[in-house]
């Protein structure tokens, strides 16, 4: 990734606007984090309800603190154990509110999260209802009128599983893909 296309991202993010990145898996819809007036421009693009929850993606703990985050040693450990990597960790909020977040794998999302020292929110780039895509002619039709930017990574691997969800709340795991409940279990004795 060339560092004017980063650049010219990190300065749409700033300005509040949504872009298309890849992740592990598919493509994503990327916005800031911390401006709602962007994720309220996600869930209008992807047409669903703006109370659903999205990931939230860092380049390191320390940007959790801009969402009022409660970061526990559990969460730490697991950061610690499977960052940069494919698990969701769901914690609390001083708001009573919950956020899953992640350091992701992909290099574009965590320099574009660093470059802009915030968190980024990311979603599967579909309308509601409908599956991923990995496919950049796909994603070009649906959306390329509805964001300012698409960062082009090709076409995607669509057998690569899912990001594993854990909550810290409930001490569950909610999802299991790449990284295993076992696996948890292991780092959090």
């Amino acid at each position: 990734m060339n560092q004017q296309t980063i650049q010219k991202a990190v300065s749409l993010l700033k300005q509040g606007e949504v872009i298309i990145t890849p992740s592990e898996s598919s493509y994503g819809l990327t916005c800031d984090a911390t401006n709602q007036e962007a994720i309220n421009k996600i869930h209008k693009i992807k047409q669903e309800p703006s109370d659903k929850p999205l990931i939230i993606a860092i380049s390191n703990l320390d940007q959790l603190s801009q969402l009022k985050t409660i970061i526990s040693e559990e969460t730490k450990t697991l950061s610690k154990s499977f960052h940069p990597g494919q698990l969701n960790v769901i914690i609390p909020t001083t708001d009573n509110k919950t956020i899953a977040f992640r350091i992701p794998n992909n290099k574009i999302l965590q320099q574009l999260s660093q470059e802009l020292n915030k968190p980024l929110t990311t979603t599967s780039a579909n309308l509601h209802g409908q599956p991923p895509i990995y496919k950049l002619d796909e994603l070009e039709k649906q959306f390329q009128t509805n964001v300012s930017l698409i960062i082009e990574s090709g076409d995607l691997d669509q057998n690569t599983p899912p990001s594993t969800i854990y909550d810290t709340i409930n001490k569950k795991v909610l999802r299991e893909g790449l990284i295993t409940e076992e696996q948890i279990k292991e780092k959090l004795k």
